[in-house]
């Protein structure tokens, strides 16, 4: 069985068309090869899960997936790159009145 460890976790109110950022961007390569997590809120929006290598500093969105209100959604991804990954939430219009995220790695 995989061992599973956290690496991002909010429960952040967003309000209309604002974005979450992890705040600390986490390494995934080598000790982790699979980036997962969770997320439920109570509004619409777009979850991107994004990536940046040691020689760009820009994060780059690798895969974007819609978040229905009061659907929820998890991800379960590969990621055969080295570098630094961080989970984005962008909401929609409504500001939320309820937000819980949790993303870990695992080998």
């Amino acid at each position: 069985m995989a061992v599973l460890e956290p690496l991002d976790m909010t429960d952040q109110e967003l309000g209309g068309g604002a974005t979450y950022n992890s705040a600390n961007p986490f390494r995934i390569a080598p000790r982790y090869k699979r980036f997962c997590g969770g997320i439920l809120t109570d509004q619409a929006g777009t979850v991107n899960l994004q990536l940046r290598t040691a020689t760009n500093a820009t994060f780059r969105t690798l895969q974007t997936f819609a978040r229905v209100a009061n659907t929820p959604a998890t991800w379960d991804f590969v990621w055969p790159w080295g570098g630094e990954t961080r989970v984005q939430i962008v909401n929609g219009a409504t500001p939320q009145t309820d937000l819980i995220m949790e993303a870990w790695g695992s080998p």
